[in-house]
């Protein structure tokens, strides 16, 4: 998946949304290196709130800045997509690489 997000740049935005603990976007951007393929990552434990909350999504679509109907999520927790299907995002919910990616091409082909 990382592979696949970084050909997805500079084409589209993407970001990493995670429900995780304090200081969790800074192992992900600097010892993971994921800053170099996403534009942002937000962390529920540094905003407050978390998937499924709806200003979770919000916050993502600020920060990249694009509507919700351009954009796409992808979560492994039905919850999580229907969350942000709700706020009117084109979900995904992954079940294995291969598969999401499928969806998620196909997805950003019609939009």
């Amino acid at each position: 998946l990382v592979e696949f997000l970084r050909q997805l740049r500079p084409r589209v935005k993407t970001a990493i949304l995670s429900n995780a603990w304090p200081g969790n976007a800074r192992m992900m951007a600097e010892d993971f290196g994921l800053s170099s393929v996403v534009d942002d990552i937000a962390v529920s434990a540094d905003l407050g709130f978390a998937k499924p909350d709806a200003r979770i999504f919000q916050l993502a679509l600020d920060r990249l800045g694009v509507a919700p109907h351009e954009a796409v999520f992808v979560d492994d927790f039905v919850v999580n997509v229907d969350g942000a299907a709700a706020v009117g995002i084109h979900a995904v919910h992954f079940r294995n690489t291969l598969q999401a990616i499928a969806e998620v091409n196909d997805l950003l082909a019609i939009s």
